[in-house]
This record gives structure tokens, sequence and C-alpha cells, in this order.
């Protein structure tokens, strides 16, 4: 299950930004994740790995809220552009195999929310570097 390295990426990744903007750690109230469709990702794996590996952290009872991006193509022949459900990266127009994907590979961390009033933690007990 690669959604545990994922999440303790996820993890890593916050702890650098407060690190580098706060000198130190706030508790961490929400994290929201953008994942395209075609990253392999299981969305509610990814939610589990993120709750279980944070317990005991700074990321302890935060919300996790996951937005998926839909996998779109472009065709270079026809120049149509189109959502698709299924990895088979053909034009549903002309049916060609020249195409790109232009989104559905997606994964970051979009934005994060900390407890400013709780107060700054010199040290995350738990972090996993």
């Amino acid at each position: 299950m690669h959604e545990m390295s994922i999440a303790v990426n996820i993890f890593r990744i916050i702890r650098e930004k407060l690190k580098e903007m706060y000198s130190g750690y706030y508790p961490v109230k929400k994290v929201r994740v953008v994942v395209g469709k075609m990253s392999t990702v299981v969305p509610e794996a990814l939610e589990f790995c993120f709750q279980s590996a944070g317990c005991g952290t700074i990321f302890d009872g935060a919300k996790f809220e996951l937005v998926e991006i839909p996998m779109k193509i472009a065709c270079q022949d026809c120049k149509e552009e189109m959502a698709i459900d299924e990895p088979f990266l053909f034009c549903r127009k002309c049916e060609s195999f020249n195409v790109e994907v232009v989104s559905g590979r997606e994964l970051y961390v979009d934005t994060f929310e900390i407890d400013e009033d709780a107060g700054i933690i010199e040290t995350d007990r738990n972090e996993f570097e």
C-alpha cells in the first residue's frame, strides 16, 4: 500500500513548511490534498493512512479533505479536449491515439490550516524522518 508513504510525505511537506514559516510546529487542523484519477491513489486508503499515521503527532485529529481531479486528454490530431472515465488513452471523437494527458496525474498538498491558538510546539515527537 503506497498510500502510507504518500501520507508520510504529506506530513513531511507540511512539517518543512511549518518549520520554515514559524521555526516550530503548530497542531494541524485541516489538510487538503489534490489527487488525479490517474495517480493510482485509493482515496479511502490515503485517508485511513493519514488518520492512522497522524495519531500522536501534530496531525492527530486533523480533518483530511481530498479533491479528486478527473482524467482529461487533448487530441493532437482533431484538437478536441475531453474528460475520460477510463484510462484508455485515445480520442473518443476521431479515435486517434495521438493524445496528451491534460489532467488526472496530480498529487499535491493544496492547503493546510493550523491551530495558532494552541501555541507553537518546538518539535513533533513522532516525526517520520
